[in-house]
């Protein structure tokens, strides 16, 4: 599991997908960044866009106040992060103690898979397949995957 895990967080940002790829060669570089508000501006939209379970709060974007310039897309994508971690804490809260909350949990947990984002910028060889064994076996009752993920990349609430 750990190999996988190393996988997750290291093809997230190694191979290019490139048909995501070929449509940022077309927009010019002045527009394929933003600075901090646009990067906020990004954050907040998927902060309203996408409902957390009851006890969860989205946290401050980290990269508030920080100056810089920031990757179109790179709000969206820690918002759906913040997002991804706080079901996949919401189904080990509820796995083995109530399968219906678990469930529903878990279907929020997977529905990262579908999101522009994680078809964007995750690699679609080394992390996809990773991601989609750790959903199918929570789904057959294992749920040492998500917990290993949630522990390697989510922070602690």
């Amino acid at each position: 599991m750990a190999v996988a895990v190393a996988l997750l967080i290291l093809g997230g940002c190694s191979a290019p997908n490139t048909e995501a790829d070929a449509v940022d060669e077309e927009v010019p570089v002045t527009e394929q960044f933003r600075d901090v508000a646009g990067a906020e501006e990004e954050y907040l939209k998927v902060t309203q866009a996408y409902v957390l379970p009851a006890s969860e709060t989205y946290p401050p974007a980290p990269f508030a106040g920080e100056p810089g310039s920031y990757q179109v897309g790179y709000g969206t994508l820690t918002g759906l992060e913040a997002w991804n971690c706080a079901w996949g804490r919401e189904y080990l809260r509820y796995v083995g103690s109530d399968a219906e909350a678990a469930a529903v949990a878990l279907d929020e947990y997977a529905a990262f898979m579908e999101t522009e984002s994680f078809l964007k910028y995750y690699d679609p060889v080394s992390v996809h397949p990773v991601f989609a064994k750790v959903v199918e076996d929570a789904r057959l009752g294992d749920p040492s995957g998500i917990q290993s993920l949630v522990s390697t990349n989510c922070p602690a609430v």
